[in-house]
């Protein structure tokens, strides 16, 4: 029962996670370690193989149920023992060979060497796989050690070779003529056994840390780790860390940011791996463990099975690992302890962390830590002098006063400095002075240093006062008093009577002034009554004014009148020369750097200095008062005691022409509102407003309130403005004193008139203009088409946008759409789905049903027709008399072509079209809906429910043939443009109509199409691409997608896609689209037959053949004139017609 009470009762809840950590993972532990109090008795030996460590610190059992035999209240906890692992990348077995030199060189190690550091006298310990001590890269007499694995082999007996690589890297002889060069060669190193292979135990890793402590270790280098935090492993670290060694641990080799310890604990530095140019390791783990980052992918070391092997093939995993990369930062603490024993583990983070050279992010990241090691700045910051900079708060430091120091400088004392009337209380880090106090610089100590002085007053030595003849003297920054007195005294005649001084405290007392160069530099002391063992000494500096106010000129008088609000009246400033008020006494002239300090004492006017001219200009609130001024004479930059007042009487303000500040006002009737006038009184008062000439009444307008500058805004109302007429009006205002103020008025109606066009059938129906914004319109009569059903006006073609109603406010001018949906024909299947136009809904009722008569299932079968290459084709004869069911048909179709025919259509439906449970009802357009109009295109509708033009469909007048090349609804829609520069009678009208019903062309406006202009070379191949089928959207420039489209097919070369296209280049390149088919035309006939190109003369040959092309009025080809718009639409229609003919 004792192990159910550990379990749940000490350790939780630490032990419960250890209890879930071990049923998780049952493999990562051998037995518990059971941590013993310090209380316990020494016990009898337990039962089984239990043991202690050699400290007595813990016991290792193999079950709990050997815990049974101690006593519960001499147990601290139980936790796993936890197997640990080296952190090298693989179990090294054979020897390698290659170059050594990048690891020291790129991080500046030969500055060490230079400098004559080697660690010498530095115990460095090494918890590994033990070391091969007789190598000959190994100075044999510096190493010691212990074992701790259970094998019970000796130190020196390295059989996995990891720990005389990892030694090797500190501590390999330098300068020997042999092998490699460690970091720190004349370190003493300490290995402790605790591996045989790749694992261990926790309680082997923990035995040998508290060896290493007992053993008196300076750095213990831990290239091992596991992932399991223990609380034994962490009370071991903690204890090597107050005893002030340096723990330096590997963070691992996972490539992840998953925690290993010890590197993990704070008490530890933990190092990750750079390869060959300082990159980080792609083994190495990324995570806060990461402190600092030294080389450890690809690196040489010592081999353990020879006495002079190497390991030198940098490119073996068994030469990788952070395992290599700890032992560079173990050595450099080494060089550092060397160099002075009294450096902390702190003062190393430091020198770590200002040297490393940053990688990664700016700053502290968690690849790199705080950066690659960089011995050569390491080295240069450790034997560097420091600065010492002392803020004194006003105080005075000794003169000894230490300004600098070194790490290897024994403990300095900081100086004590002065302050009068303070007294010292210390030294702080912090400028806030926050922290605790600091009176020394302990030996070991590094970086430059600034500390701040704190002082409190001194209250038993404080002064209160200094009168001098009853002159205040004035306290300085240094602490001692300065006093000016007036002109005529004599300082020589001063006595200690003169001068009274009174202390800040009741108790204290000052003893008289005693003065030793003729009454210019006094001394006096203050302290507590009765102690004069402790006073405070002060000094005091005395002037006596020779500069003066001359007799009689000590008042002046004079008058002023200030300018008027309206600054037409300018201000008359009262002017005088002081020069004639002052006197030196001693040169009885005025100095040469004579100059005054003038104040205002009552006024509010501009007083100013101009050398030795005053002038003063009164302010309007000055009008009428009496000013008074002071003038003090200033030389050697300090004014007179005694000074000149000046009286002045101000005039009386001089009146003000009010004016309008607003040049002109609009009154607008839309917006209405009023309108405002701001206005300058300047004193005065507004009697009356006018419009043109008629007085308005206090309710029309009001005046707001008026400012201390005098301005006002007068608001007209909105009544008396709206009862005017547009145009040009007058606002008159008129005032208590000077001429009244006119202000043009114009009156406007910036209402918006828009215009609401209807269109019907491609042309103007109706017009609605005047109409204002916002409000409504009547609608047209409805307009009629045949066959057509009218379904209101829209603001897009075919139905699009938004219904406009008799209800709709107009915001704008706009053009509204008739919208038309077909008339459902007796018997009829449906009414078009609620589409028609290009773009428009498919939906269910778009079906038009096939006629009963159809066709019958015999004559199905009767009319089979086999063709020679296997294909079957059933052909369903409009003569039927019985219908044969849907999905009879869409069977027969999973394996053979199969032809509807009806109501003059013909559709091909190639085998495997047709899915299950399709109607095909839907493949028949309704025969009503065309005419054979050059606009009429066959469409299907798509998945989105708008319908894709055919372009290679042509809808005849009495029949229609066509492929179905996907399972849909087809329609025949009349989409062709209509544009107002196209006239209804055109020899290209219904060319236009064509090609714009299948997409290829659009208008060049919203109502235009601009047959006369011009057809580019990138237009055209724009447009053949699109009857290819080809995507020319989004394009850039616009004609990319076509161009590239005629390159790969041969049909341009790409140039001038902005120049004209001729008919010669137009008929090239229809020629070359149609596949360079053999011409059967002759080009005898033109007139102008010699002016065609070589490359074009077949081409044209076949166009004129074909009857794309026809001559001019004139009998001629014109094969170097420009092809129009209109031009290209016919050929194109004529091609079109041709090939699906």
């Amino acid at each position: 029962m004792l192990c159910a009470a550990l379990l749940t009762g000490l350790l939780a809840p630490v032990a419960a996670a250890q209890e879930a950590a071990v049923e998780e993972d049952p493999g990562s532990y051998a037995g518990y370690i059971v941590k013993l109090s310090d209380d316990m008795p020494r016990m009898r030996t337990l039962s089984g193989d239990a043991s202690y460590d050699r400290e007595g610190n813990f016991l290792v059992v193999d079950t709990l149920e050997q815990t049974q035999e101690i006593p519960e209240e001499y147990i601290d906890y139980i936790e796993p023992n936890y197997y640990v692992e080296l952190f090298s990348t693989q179990d090294p077995s054979d020897p390698y060979y290659a170059d050594y030199q990048w690891s020291l060189q790129e991080i500046g190690a030969m500055s060490a060497y230079r400098q004559g550091l080697t660690g010498e006298g530095v115990k460095v310990g090494f918890v590994d796989s033990g070391i091969n001590t007789a190598h000959v890269d190994l100075d044999d007499a510096r190493i010691d050690g212990a074992n701790f694995h259970v094998d019970g082999l000796s130190f020196d007996r390295d059989v996995y070779g990891h720990g005389t690589f990892a030694a090797g890297i500190v501590a390999a002889q330098t300068d020997n003529g042999v092998g490699l060069a460690g970091v720190a060669p004349g370190a003493d190193i300490r290995a402790y056994r605790v591996f045989n292979q790749k694992t261990t135990t926790m309680d082997a890793v923990v035995s040998a840390i508290y060896a290493a402590i007992g053993d008196g270790c300076d750095v213990i280098n831990l290239s091992l780790g596991t992932q399991y935090q223990s609380n034994t492993l962490r009370t071991a670290i903690e204890a090597a860390e107050a005893a002030g060694i340096v723990l330096v641990a590997a963070v691992g080799n996972d490539g992840s940011s998953t925690l290993q310890y010890p590197a993990a604990y704070s008490a530890v530095i933990g190092v990750g791996s750079v390869d060959s140019g300082l990159t980080v390791s792609s083994f190495s783990q990324r995570n806060r463990s990461v402190y600092v980052t030294a080389p450890g992918g690809g690196v040489a070391g010592l081999d353990h099975e020879s006495a002079d092997g190497y390991r030198l093939d940098l490119t073996s995993k068994g030469n990788m690992g952070t395992s290599y990369a700890a032992p560079v930062v173990a050595g450099m603490a080494a060089l550092a302890l060397g160099y002075d024993r009294d450096l902390t583990e702190d003062g190393f983070r430091y020198l770590l962390e200002t040297t490393s050279t940053d990688k990664g992010s700016s700053g502290y990241d968690t690849t790199y830590g705080y950066g690659v090691v960089n011995i050569d700045a390491f080295v240069s910051e450790l034997r560097r002098e420091f600065t010492i900079t002392y803020e004194t708060n006003g105080g005075v430091l000794p003169e000894n006063a230490v300004q600098a120091y070194a790490v290897t400088d024994d403990t300095l004392t900081l100086p004590t400095p002065t302050r009068p009337g303070f007294q010292f209380t210390g030294w702080y880090a912090a400028s806030d002075l926050s922290g605790g106090q600091v009176s020394a610089i302990p030996a070991g100590s590094l970086g430059d240093l600034e500390f701040f002085a704190a002082w409190q007053s001194d209250q038993t030595t404080a002064v209160q006062s200094v009168l001098v003849n009853g002159q205040t003297a004035v306290p300085q920054a240094d602490g001692s008093y300065r006093a000016y007195l007036p002109y005529g005294t004599v300082l020589a005649d001063l006595t200690p009577n003169n001068i009274v001084v009174t202390p800040l405290e009741a108790g204290s007392v000052a003893e008289p002034a005693v003065t030793a160069d003729g009454g210019r530099t006094w001394t006096f002391q203050v302290h507590t009554s009765g102690d004069a063992s402790h006073a405070q000494t002060y000094t005091l500096y005395l002037e006596a004014d020779s500069l003066h106010v001359a007799d009689g000129s000590a008042a002046q008088s004079g008058s002023a009148v200030p300018a008027s609000h309206d600054g037409q009246t300018p201000a008359i400033p009262y002017c005088a020369d002081a020069t004639a008020w002052f006197l030196d006494g001693e040169s009885q002239t005025l100095p040469d750097d004579f100059t005054c300090q003038t104040a205002v004492e009552s006024g509010s006017g501009l007083f100013t200095l101009d050398g030795s001219t005053l002038t003063y200009i009164p302010s309007a609130e000055d009008a009428g008062q009496a000013v008074t001024l002071r003038v003090q004479g200033v030389h050697a930059g300090r004014a007179t005691l005694d000074a000149v007042t000046i009286t002045l009487a101000v005039g009386a303000l001089p009146v003000s022409q009010s004016k309008a500040l607003t040049p002109s006002l609009t009154y607008d009737r839309n917006t209405g509102g009023g309108a405002e006038l701001s206005l300058a009184l300047f004193g005065n008062q507004v009697t009356g407003v006018s419009l043109d000439a008629a007085a308005l009444t206090d309710g029309q307008y009001a005046l707001g309130e008026v400012t201390t500058d005098g301005a006002a805004l007068l608001t007209l109302e909105d009544a008396p403005l709206a009862a005017l007429e547009n145009g040009a009006h007058t606002v008159t205002v008129t005032f208590d004193a000077g001429a009244p103020a006119a202000v043009p008025l114009t009156v406007c109606d910036s209402t918006p008139l828009y215009t609401v066009t209807f269109r019907s059938q491609g042309a103007v129906f109706d017009t609605r203009s005047g109409v204002r914004s916002g409000s409504t319109v009547t609608l047209p009569p409805a307009p009629v088409r045949e066959d057509y059903d009218f379904q209101g006006w829209y603001t897009q073609e075919n139905g699009k946008g938004t219904r406009f109603t008799t209800q709709t406010p107009v915001t704008d001018s706009l053009t509204l759409y008739a919208y038309w949906t077909a008339t459902v024909p007796s018997g009829g299947g449906g009414g078009g789905g609620g589409g028609g136009g290009v773009g428009g809904g498919g939906g269910g009722g778009g079906s038009v049903a096939v006629p009963a008569e159809t066709v019958t299932a015999a004559q199905t079968s009767a009319n089979t027709i086999t063709e020679a290459d296997g294909v079957t084709t059933l052909t369903l004869l409009e003569e039927a008399a019985t219908s044969v069911e849907s999905e009879a048909l869409v069977r027969e179709n999973a394996a053979h072509t199969v032809v509807l025919t009806g109501r003059g259509v013909t559709v091909t439906v190639p085998a495997g079209i047709l899915p299950e449970g399709f109607d095909v009802n839907r493949l028949l357009p309704d025969r009503s809906a065309f005419t054979g109009a050059p606009g009429e295109v066959l469409a299907y509708v798509d998945e989105n429910g708008g319908l894709r033009p055919l372009p290679w469909v042509v809808v005849g007048a009495d029949e229609l043939t066509f492929t179905a090349g996907i399972a849909a609804d087809y329609r025949i829609v009349n989409a062709g443009g209509v544009f107002d520069d196209v006239a209804a009678d055109g020899w290209y009208t219904g060319s236009v109509a064509f090609v714009t019903a299948r997409g290829l062309f659009s208008g060049t406006g919203e109502t235009a199409f601009s047959p006369d202009a011009p057809m580019t070379r990138g237009m055209l191949v724009t447009v053949l691409s699109r009857l290819d089928g080809a995507d020319t959207a989004g394009g850039s420039p616009w004609y990319k997608p076509g161009m590239d489209w005629a390159v790969t097919r041969g049909i341009s070369d790409g140039s001038a896609p902005g120049a004209p296209i001729t008919r010669e280049q137009l008929a090239a390149m229809l020629w070359r689209y149609a596949g360079n088919p053999v011409s059967q035309g002759s080009l005898d006939g033109f007139a102008d037959a010699g002016q065609v190109s070589a490359y074009a003369a077949e081409a044209l040959r076949w166009a004129v053949g074909a009857g794309l092309i026809t001559g001019t009025d004139a009998g001629a080809l014109n094969p170097q004139g420009e092809a129009s718009r209109a031009e290209v639409a016919a050929m194109l229609t004529r091609f079109i017609t041709a090939q699906a003919v």
